[in-house]
């Protein structure tokens, strides 16, 4: 409640829950896939609700203490359209520096919600090796740019509702022409740390391999 996600998420039926900086400030957003499980509550007249209902995007507003606005109306028609939602996962489908939406819906055909504009800030993408497992599931990324807060972001595989994203990750940059340290925690428990490393490039970084 007190950081506004009650007021807008209330009345929805979320299912898929994504947090992403869809706007490459270097701050966590959130996406939320909406949609009811009753037919029939559009028959009850008063509910406040409806069987298709349209996704919802909170913006971080920033602050010690994080507050979400609701940016829903302003992030286009994508945004606009009421569905059945389920399933939602996150991938920089066009490799442009922002993240994009692959939506599912009850009985219906899945879509894209193509991002476009988050690549105006900067940004850096990170694919991890590890030794044992190639597929280091469980590390720990945490990112430092000049001007902005620490971020970190963990490997998953499986997250949202029945669905998976992108196992690449992708940190906005706001107006930082670098990451000044990207420090990884693999899952054998070594630490790697590499400096400076260029904003808006994909960077493959192997456990026990300079950058």
């Amino acid at each position: 409640v007190r950081a506004g996600v009650s007021a807008a998420s209330y009345i929805r039926l979320c299912w898929a829950a994504c947090s992403t900086d869809y706007d490459g400030d270097g701050d966590e957003d959130l996406f939320y896939s909406s949609g009811h499980v009753y037919g029939e509550i559009d028959d009850f007249a008063g509910s406040g609700t409806s069987y298709r209902q349209k996704n919802l995007l909170l913006e971080n507003l920033g602050g010690e203490d994080p507050s979400f606005g609701n940016a829903s109306e302003a992030a286009g028609p994508g945004f606009q359209v009421p569905e059945v939602h389920r399933g939602g996962g996150l991938a920089d489908l066009d490799d442009d520096g922002d993240e994009d939406l692959v939506l599912a819906v009850l009985n219906g055909k899945s879509y894209i919600l193509r991002n476009d504009g988050g690549d105006a800030a900067s940004w850096i993408r990170i694919s991890l090796r590890g030794k044992r497992p190639l597929d280091p599931a469980g590390a720990l990324v945490r990112v430092e740019a000049e001007g902005l807060p620490p971020q970190t972001d963990a490997a998953t595989r499986g997250d949202s509702f029945l669905s998976c994203s992108d196992p690449r990750f992708l940190f906005g940059l706001g107006t930082a022409a670098s990451a000044s340290k990207v420090t990884v925690t693999w899952p054998s428990g070594a630490r790697s740390e590499y400096l400076r490393l260029e904003a808006r490039a994909h960077w493959l970084l192997e456990e026990g391999v300079a950058a």
